[in-house]
């Protein structure tokens, strides 16, 4: 918004405008500012400021606020103490009495003042900084202006609105109502006649398209590049081809060829293989799911659709409501909880699924939850609607950029180009009509291809419960079994009487009777022979609400007793008086008021015909009296007279005043008022009026009197009549060149009945044949034309709404007009003259859709292939079954029909139930689907099922062997004991303890048998939040089979004797009777060493003898690689969540694992004493000594060979064992330990000399160093002494000779 006049633009640029700048672009500070300790916002009436408090103040008791006239004080009550944070004066007064304030727990208090008087604030505190009120946006909301200026702005918005949809303005309305006035006038010529406001209208002539010149060439290329696209482009091509032949040559043939196997990729994934249509003639309604987390507002938006649908209000919604949404379409809403068992029950029926979105939180767990669950029974239809978008209101760049956000990350998990809804908002606690008009559009419009597990499967949504246990019993044994009736649609395929049922959450049951009920949300009556709109639109009548759990159905007829719904959601008055209340109050009211007995009503009641006439009582008419009835112009008889046609043309009128209504999306209250008029009206000045109609016996021709064309002397008296053509006092204009008197007319309902035509004529069908369609045809266009046309059109659904916007793309589908073709003037005189043009638009109009159709066929079914004749064989197969199978039932009656096939989808049933347990109905909560699931009598047995499966990656915790688990699988979900294990290379089935981390396994459990390649889902708990609660994924892949699990076992021994390459092995096996079993089995030891089990040893218990292919050591370990086939436990537990007390549902708990049983009873695991960590102590090992042959010593080199030595040599222990003890005397005893004293002192004195001597030596050898030195000093010494006098002979000899050289030169 510009700023405020007066402002400079460089004041724009100033640090306080910057500041409060950034001030205005938040909601918390718009039109105000940001403090230490609060901010504040206002308007031009009220002003609201959020004080900051610290995060421990969590209650209202512990805040005080005071508000006065012109001042405000806020205290904190804390534990120390209460503490002031705000004391100060108001600039200006406030109503205190009208103000109030909130607190935010650990955030802020929020306080909402309005003020004295209206104005602008500079402060919120009298000592704060001021603000500068020019660069605020003074603006104004429409809540704060006066009624007449709201008024003029309504105003204003509906007449933008009306000529946006090309209808009048309300001044154009005024204006239409004053002409309407004075048509019927006195003197007015127009009187008697409808009113046309088009006469009124000033005719121009149309605008003439240029037909020559550069403009219209490329006009008429264009036209014929539309009509013939192919041609277009096969040109375009071959002058691409002709004009760079290098660019469409093979450059690279491996990328040729890849390009090749893609596209054949590609042509393969579009074939799909034809099926047997199936479906019936009026199918069952279309189920749709909102789902999503909670608070995110599932209930608010399907109070929307229903009363965007039904246009009824429901305040409390309990399960299914099935509304009609269309003329072959009806919709089952059902909301979806936020607990696991209702988002898989919900994925197994849903046909589409409205994936509510927080778009301020962002995406939750329970969406990808449920996302995972959808994936694995086929996944359906799926819509994202992003909520509380109204939270973004002034945060335009921050909301663009969210929606960008949350859209990719939808398609990533979708598919790309997802729809994406937006609810912008809401008004009167709810979303905008627009909104969810935009979104029920396209429910309405959308097509749904079932996936094949239902397909297979029938099963029944109850949206109604009764209970037919006698109440004697029930008075007697509260807890005796019930006899229950379920009712509801047939869905997916036939059911019959003996079909085995599956309640999930409940158990098996059988049928105990099963039979047909009339339909009490009926599709509409068939309109063939209506118009257009009237085949296209819903009235009143025909948008029906059915849903019983929620109070809504009206009156209900089972099969031997009739129900009216009484009490219930649907029995509150609404809060607007205006709006109208349902139809089921009217039944209740008049059954309860009645007083009289039908015969006593009939003998009392009168009829009065006309307003001055005398009432006819019943005793009357026993006695009838017939009377005539004469008008002022005639004195004969008037005979009686067929109203039939009148009041059929009378409701087709009001009928499409309806529609068009319905069309305008707008309250009918208004419009009803106005149908109560127009119905009251025709009873004014009745006998006048049959007075001026009735002319008996008169011919007259109607084509000739409503369109003004009945033959040749109808074209010549308006030729002759062209000249009375006028207009009367300058207003109206005579559209009827020929007066007719009002002895010609006659009223169509007042026919003579002696008076008979033959209407097998032809002559005399060609009177009438035309009246049959009213409205003004153009020039090319006739009555049979556009009746041939408007029968060769589908009736689809989408008509119903027209077109749709998309508000994420802003993008407008419309439907392209195939019929849309440009014609000159002349050509179009030229048809009319002669009658060829009407015949040559319509070959055009052939031709252009078969055109249309056979592109259609090559691109998508790809007739024009030549590798297609297989399919289109299979297609040919596939149509004449279909056409045989409705064939074959199509003129059956439905009693019989449905013994042969079963009651088919669509049909509405009653299924009675028996030895229910009295806990489904005593716990009985609709808000919990109820379904009943038809199983094929294989699926009702029991057995081990093989299945593949894979931990799901965002499960924290990997699964565990022998952990229960609940498995969701087919309509079941049950608690059982799986084992996983692998497959090795030789086909062995080896058990894994845990499932691996990111690879799919094998695993096996006890459960129901159910068909090959079925999806399941398996959690761990349903009991509680974590953080994603989708354990696994996988497949069936086998039934009933004997897999033999088995686990590796590993027996430890060691051996007690060994004999070379034979070994005695012990402590392997506990008796001799493991010994027998394990004979012949393969062994091995640490080092490697083979070995096999031969015969079992009595020495030992378990003890056997064994040979390996090397002599092993006694410190050898030996071990037994075995399998060890492991027993599956055959337990089955059903989830029975519907018998539980609704607190309870969602909390079902079945059998525990084992860690948290140990976990709850605070058992601690005790550790294994094998398996703790233990210090290694390994002794040194003592090898003996190294012995070399005798004649290996003879060729060793001596270096090699041993010394001998007293330490080496070996005495022989023969001779050492041979030697005989010698035993002394005591005397020689005596002698010899004296010997021995002596060679003891002897052997100290030796050792005490020797180590004197070697200290001798020592200290001599120190002493000998010492002399060496000095002796090698005193050498060095000479030497110098010596070198320095050889050196100095050495000079003197050189200076002589230098000198006699010296000599001798100078003597020559």
């Amino acid at each position: 918004m510009a700023s405020t006049s007066g402002e400079n633009p460089n004041e724009s640029e100033t640090p306080e405008a910057l500041e409060q700048k950034g001030f205005q672009s938040r909601p918390e500070t718009h039109n105000g500012a940001e403090r230490d300790l609060y901010s504040w916002t206002q308007t031009i009436g009220d002003i609201d400021v959020r004080v900051k408090i610290p995060q421990t103040i969590k209650k209202g008791k512990e805040v005080k606020v005071t508000l006065a006239k012109q001042h405000v004080k806020i205290d904190l009550i804390e534990p120390t103490g209460a503490r002031t944070i705000i004391n100060s004066d108001l600039p200006w007064p406030i109503r205190a009495e009208e103000s109030t304030w909130s607190l935010v727990p650990g955030e802020h208090i929020h306080i909402s003042m309005e003020k004295a008087m209206e104005r602008w604030w500079e402060n919120f505190l009298v000592d704060e900084k001021k603000i500068n009120l020019k660069h605020i946006l003074p603006e104004k909301s429409m809540e704060d202006l006066n009624q007449e200026e709201q008024m003029k702005i309504h105003q204003m918005m509906y007449d933008q609105r009306q000529k946006a949809m090309g209808l009048p303005t309300s001044e154009e309305q005024k204006y239409q109502d004053i002409m309407k006035q004075a048509w019927d006038a006195e003197g007015s010529p127009f009187k008697g006649q409808p009113f046309d406001p088009s006469l009124m209208e000033e005719k121009r002539k149309a605008f003439r398209k240029q037909t020559t010149g550069v403009k219209a060439e490329r006009r008429k290329k264009k036209k014929q590049d539309e009509e013939n696209p192919e041609s277009k482009k096969a040109t375009t091509l071959e002058e691409a081809k002709r004009r760079n032949p290098k660019a469409f040559s093979i450059q690279n043939p491996i990328k040729a060829q890849q390009e090749f196997r893609r596209n054949q990729d590609i042509k393969e994934k579009r074939i799909h293989l034809p099926e047997v249509d199936r479906t019936p003639l009026e199918p069952p309604p279309v189920v749709v799911a909102l789902v999503g987390p909670a608070k995110v507002g599932k209930s608010l938006l399907m109070k929307c659709l229903i009363k965007n649908f039904t246009r009824q209000r429901l305040t409390d919604i309990r399960g299914p409501v099935t509304v009609v949404s269309g003329r072959k379409r009806r919709i089952t809403f059902i909301e979806c909880r936020n607990d696991i068992n209702s988002m898989i029950d919900v994925a197994k029926i849903a046909d589409l699924v409205l994936l509510l979105i927080d778009a301020k939180f962002g995406f939750e767990m329970e969406t990808f939850e449920f996302l995972n669950i959808a994936q694995i029974y086929g996944l359906p239809r799926i819509m994202g609607v992003l909520t509380h978008m109204d939270l973004y209101k002034k945060m335009n760049k921050q909301l663009n950029k969210r929606k960008t956000q949350l859209k990719h990350r939808f398609w990533t998990e979708i598919y790309h180009g997802a729809k994406l809804f937006l609810m912008s908002g809401m008004k009167n606690n709810e979303y905008i009509q627009r909104d969810v008009q935009n979104l029920a559009r396209f429910i309405s419009v959308m097509k749904f291809k079932p996936s094949t597990w239902k397909t297979s499967h029938p099963f029944v949504v109850a949206d109604r419960m009764e209970d037919l246990t006698e109440p004697e019993l029930i008075r007697t044994d509260p807890l005796c079994n019930r006899t229950v009736c379920l009712y509801g649609y047939v869905r997916g395929c036939p059911i019959k009487s003996d079909t085995p049922i599956h309640i999930p959450g409940c158990g098996d049951y059988k049928l105990t009777n099963i039979s047909a009920l009339p339909d009490p949300c009926a599709l509409p009556a068939d309109r063939s022979g209506k118009t257009k709109q009237a085949r296209r639109v819903l009235n009143e009548k025909e948008r029906l609400l059915y849903a019983p759990f929620s109070g809504v159905g009206g009156i209900v007829y089972d099969k031997d007793a009739v129900y009216i719904e009484l009490g219930g959601s649907h029995s509150h008055r609404p809060a607007n008086n205006n709006e109208k209340t349902r139809p089921i109050n009217e039944y209740v009211a008049n059954i309860l008021s009645t007083k009289q007995t039908i015969e006593e009503k009939v003998a009392s009641s009168h009829l009065k015909l006309f307003a001055d006439s005398e009432p006819v009582t019943a005793e009357e008419e026993q006695v009838p009296e017939r009377r005539k009835v004469r008008f002022e112009t005639e004195d004969e008889d008037v005979p009686e007279e067929d109203d039939d046609e009148d009041q059929e043309e009378d409701d087709e009128d009001q009928g499409e005043e309806e529609d068009e209504g319905e069309e305008e999306e707008e309250e009918n209250d208004d419009e009803e008022s106005e149908h109560e008029e127009f119905g009251s009206s025709w009873k004014e000045n009745i006998s006048k009026k049959f007075a001026i109609s009735y002319v008996p016996n008169k011919a007259i021709n109607w084509t000739k009197l409503v369109y003004e064309k009945g033959g040749e002397d109808a074209s010549v008296e308006d030729m002759n009549s062209n000249d009375n053509n006028g207009e009367v006092g300058g207003l109206f204009r005579v559209s009827r060149r020929k007066k007719i008197n009002v002895n010609d007319q006659e009223d169509y309902t007042l026919n003579n009945q002696s008076e008979k035509r033959n209407w097998d004529l032809d002559d005399v069908c060609e009177l009438i044949r035309d009246c049959f369609v009213t409205g003004k045809w153009e020039k090319d266009k006739d009555a049979a034309k556009l009746l041939a046309e408007d029968d060769e059109m589908n009736d689809d659904d989408e008509d119903l709404f027209g077109d749709f916007e998309d508000l994420e793309t802003g993008e407008k589908s419309e439907e392209k007009d195939n019929e849309e073709m440009e014609f000159d003037d002349d050509d179009d005189d030229e048809g009319d003259e002669d009658g060829g043009g009407k015949d040559d638009e319509e070959a055009k109009l052939r031709s252009k859709k078969a055109k249309l159709k056979s592109t259609f066929d090559a691109e998508y079914d790809q007739s024009k292939d030549p590798d297609s004749k297989y399919l289109d064989e299979l297609k040919k197969e596939v149509e004449i079954q279909t056409k045989l199978n409705r064939s074959e039932f199509e003129n059956m009656p439905d009693d019989v029909r449905v013994l042969y096939e079963g009651y088919r989808p669509g049909m509405y049933v009653r299924c009675e139930l028996t030895q229910l347990p009295c806990e489904f109905v005593n716990n009985f909560d609709p808000r919990y689907i109820t379904i009943l699931g038809g199983m094929p009598v294989t699926e009702s047995h029991t057995g081990y099922i093989q299945v593949r499966l894979k931990k799901h990656r965002w499960h924290k915790k990997i699964l565990k062997s022998k952990d229960p688990l609940i498995v969701s699988l087919g309509w079941r979900r049950f608690q059982t004991i799986p084992y996983y294990f692998i497959q090795d290379h030789n086909m062995r089935h080896r058990l894994l303890k845990y499932t691996p981390q990111h690879m799919y396994c094998h695993a096996i459990f006890y459960g129901p048998i159910t068909p090959q390649n079925t999806g399941f889902i398996a959690v761990q708990q349903t009991a509680g939040r974590t953080d994603f609660r989708v354990t696994a994924t996988g497949v069936v892949i086998d039934l009933d089979k004997s897999t033999k699990i088995v686990k590796k076992l590993k027996l430890i021994g060691t051996p007690y004797k060994i004999f070379k390459k034979t070994a005695f092995i012990k402590g392997m096996f506990n008796s001799s009777l493991e010994v027998a079993k394990f004979q012949g089995a393969s062994i091995r030891t640490v080092s490697g060493i083979r070995g096999q089990i031969k015969k079992i040893s009595k020495e030992h218990p378990g003890a056997f003898r064994a040979t390996f292919e090397d002599k092993i050591l006694l410190s050898d370990i030996v071990f037994l690689r075995a399998w060890l086939p492991l027993q599956i436990p055959k337990f089955y537990t059903p989830v029975t969540n519907l018998l539980m007390s609704p607190e309870q549902k969602d909390q079902w708990q079945g059998l525990r694992q084992l860690g948290q049983l140990k976990r709850d009873m605070n058992i601690r695991n005790e550790p294994s004493v094998d398996s703790l960590y233990k210090p290694i102590e390994r002794k040194e090992r003592v090898f003996r000594p190294l012995q070399i042959p005798t004649q290996l010593q003879r060729d060793l080199p001596f270096h090699l060979k041993p010394k001998p030595t007293e330490a080496t040599t070996v005495r022989d222990p023969i001779e050492e064992k041979q030697r005989v003890a010698v035993i002394l005397e005591p005397q020689e005893k005596k002698i010899a330990d004296i010997m021995k004293m002596f060679t003891t002192v002897y052997k100290d004195r030796l050792k005490t000399k020797q180590k004197n001597q070697e200290g001798r030596n020592a200290q001599y050898q120190k002493q000998q160093k010492v002399q060496e030195l000095k002796r090698l000093q005193k050498h060095k010494q000479l030497k110098k002494v010596v070198y320095k006098k050889l050196g100095q002979m050495e000079s003197k000899k050189s200076k002589n000779n230098s000198r006699h050289k010296k000599t001798d030169n100078t003597d020559e």
